[in-house]
């Protein structure tokens, strides 16, 4: 597979991404010099404050995106473009898919933290996370640590997010259980 640069973006001719000119606008609005990064994704999951914070939507897209990029080089290799020529082809090819999902995964997070706000769970974390940062604030808790304590501090709340599924006990039970539930709906 070819080697992922900057931003792993290339949607297949023809595809459900739409077309390669579909983002015009876009492309000639943003800046074209906008450099991205992806080198620096070890997955540490340590966050500097000197993080690109944009750098997590980025790597989200990019794994989305990163068949129809491989597929896209693959296809410019088997027609004889060195692999640096045929990367850059299909990165600037789907470089307006990949504007358009990180604007769309931009505003189901933006949604998303506007309703988290509101979630009780998270008020109790948060409520945590403020009394970890006042009181440890002579100990010098940075607030990554006061975070990581809160979280752990509330971990049996956050549990309850997510319960453990009954398992029925066969699959013959349980197929004689929806079919009792479908005669008793058409009975109904």
């Amino acid at each position: 597979m070819a080697t992922l640069f900057s931003e792993e973006v290339v949607p297949e001719v023809g595809s459900d991404e739409g077309s390669i000119n579909e983002d015009s606008e876009d492309k000639e609005n943003d800046d074209e010099n906008m450099e991205i990064d992806s080198e620096d994704e070890d997955d540490s999951g340590a966050e500097s404050d000197s993080s690109d914070s944009w750098d997590d939507l980025r790597a989200e897209v990019k794994e989305c995106l990163s068949s129809s990029f491989a597929k896209q080089v693959e296809r410019l290799l088997e027609k004889g473009a060195s692999e640096a020529v045929a990367e850059a082809k299909a990165f600037n090819a789907l470089l307006p898919v990949f504007r358009r999902k990180l604007r769309r995964l931009y505003l189901h997070y933006l949604k998303w933290f506007r309703r988290l706000k509101r979630d009780p769970v998270h008020e109790e974390v948060m409520k945590t996370l403020h009394r970890f940062t006042f009181m440890d604030e002579e100990e010098g808790m940075d607030y990554e640590e006061a975070a990581d304590a809160a979280v752990d501090r509330r971990k049996v709340l956050l549990n309850r997010i997510s319960q453990p599924r009954p398992v029925p006990k066969n699959e013959v039970e349980e197929e004689e259980e929806e079919e009792k539930e479908d005669k008793e709906d058409k009975e109904s």
